[in-house]
């Protein structure tokens, strides 16, 4: 079987880096596993037409490319939805004949997109049940649980949690710094807050307990930070206006496999109940009490955060890890060509 992947950001590019040991292989949606399996794999080098990203159909740039490669290839696979619309119309209308799969993070899709897909991966069965109840899937969708590539991470650390470490609060995804930064002001505990640009908080009175860095840190420096993280906190901006999305899920298995406890805020499209499984805490959306609340109970219970960081690590091993959605993904392309 032969594969051509492609994705919202340059696949060619991280695929390099993987295998210069530089970029953990989860952000490869599988494909570094896949030989494995008997499938051949090429990625779609990200961008030829800058003007053909963004439009009603997704990023044309890309698929009008892989459209005139498709005779290679049985499986067109993409790990961003908003790269197959017009793959998957044509698809529909009988004009593309390639297999085509791709990934969801969101229900904002229609009958005609799910029509046009052989198969559709959710990473959560939320939302593969919220799809079910509202289109026609035909047994299209179904759930894989993505996880992180752990021989990238290594091993949990082990630290006295009475002595030493900080709250690590990363990402830039939908982040919401300022309820954060605002939570932890009473805290006399070190924060940081590593983020992009456009992602730093607008406060101007930072407390010298708090830094903010934002500015990019490579893969392996982020993990390490994580491994030696007191806590891991993901406050999320849930948009009111706009379909849920899995807001914060990047971030929250990176915790799991560095075996460090979780505070976040809540996203109820998530199968990984965090509370549920001892590996962390819950906030509402835009609560400051509530973070504060969480933060200074974990500070206070190092015995607690621990064994919340342990389990996660055994989550991360059983069931959230890049091997077993490779695995997954695998056995799902073959039963489809």
């Amino acid at each position: 079987m032969r594969l051509l992947f492609m994705n919202n950001y340059p696949m060619d590019t991280a695929w390099q880096l993987v295998k210069a040991g530089e970029y953990p292989a989860h952000h490869l949606w599988g494909l570094a596993g896949l030989g494995e399996y008997g499938i051949e794999v090429d990625i779609l080098p990200y961008q030829r037409i800058v003007r053909l990203k963004h439009t009603r159909y997704g990023d044309m740039d890309q698929q009008l490319r892989a459209l005139l490669r498709a005779s290679r290839y049985d499986v067109i696979y993409s790990a961003c939805a908003s790269t197959t619309a017009f793959l998957a119309r044509l698809r529909q209308h009988g004009m593309f004949s390639k297999r085509l799969v791709a990934i969801l993070y969101s229900v904002q899709v229609g009958q005609r997109f799910i029509d046009g897909h052989d198969k559709l991966i959710c990473l959560s069965s939320r939302i593969q049940q919220q799809l079910a109840d509202t289109y026609r899937t035909d047994g299209k969708i179904e759930t894989l649980h993505w996880g992180q590539d752990l021989d990238f991470c290594g091993p949990m650390i082990e630290f006295d949690r009475r002595t030493g470490g900080y709250i690590l609060a990363s990402g830039k995804t939908h982040r919401d710094y300022d309820t954060f930064l605002q939570a932890c002001k009473p805290l006399d505990f070190p924060v940081l807050i590593s983020c992009g640009e456009g992602a730093a908080p607008a406060m101007h009175d930072v407390p010298p307990h708090v830094t903010v860095r934002a500015r990019w840190v490579s893969s392996r420096d982020s993990i390490d930070e994580h491994r030696h993280a007191y806590a891991i906190a993901i406050p999320i901006r849930m948009p009111v206006d706009k379909t849920p999305d899995l807001y914060g899920l990047t971030s929250l298995l990176d915790a799991m496999a560095a075996g460090t406890p979780v505070v976040m805020t809540r996203n109820d499209l998530f199968d990984i109940d965090i509370e549920k499984e001892g590996i962390g805490l819950w906030v509402e959306p835009g609560d400051v009490h509530g973070w504060t609340e969480a933060l200074s109970y974990l500070i206070a219970s190092p015995g607690v955060a621990r064994a919340m960081g342990e389990r996660g690590r055994r989550l991360a091993e059983q069931s959230y890890n890049l091997k077993t959605f490779t695995a997954g993904l695998g056995a799902l392309l073959k039963r489809i060509v």
